[in-house]
């Protein structure tokens, strides 16, 4: 039995394409792609994204996708090194009181 959460998710990103996005959704997604853009930059020099990219890298991985250091391969590992940049000094979704940091979403039920 498929999950139909999962399957109207998938169905609204699938057929985003055919819907206009409004002047506040692109100016929106502009300043989180900026955001995104600018907190990996300033993580390049850090300690975890540092490791995550060593450790890719002795991987040896074929493929055509890029980390923000400009390594190229797979794009698994490749994500897996963006995805660390991009968290690594990133506090928007930080609970200071308990120092949890809750980058993903959590579903409420």
């Amino acid at each position: 039995m498929a999950n139909s959460s999962l399957d109207t998710v998938c169905r609204f990103v699938s057929e985003s394409g055919d819907r206009p996005l409004t002047a506040r959704v692109l100016d929106l997604a502009k300043q989180c792609l900026v955001d995104w853009f600018a907190v990996s930059l300033a993580a390049c020099p850090d300690a975890a994204p540092s490791a995550a990219r060593q450790l890719m890298r002795s991987w040896a991985t074929q493929g055509r996708a890029m980390s923000l250091y400009g390594d190229v391969g797979a794009a698994g590992p490749m994500a897996l090194v963006n995805a660390t940049l991009s968290h690594s000094l990133d506090y928007d979704a930080m609970h200071f009181a308990s120092a949890f940091h809750a980058t993903g979403s959590t579903p409420a039920r």
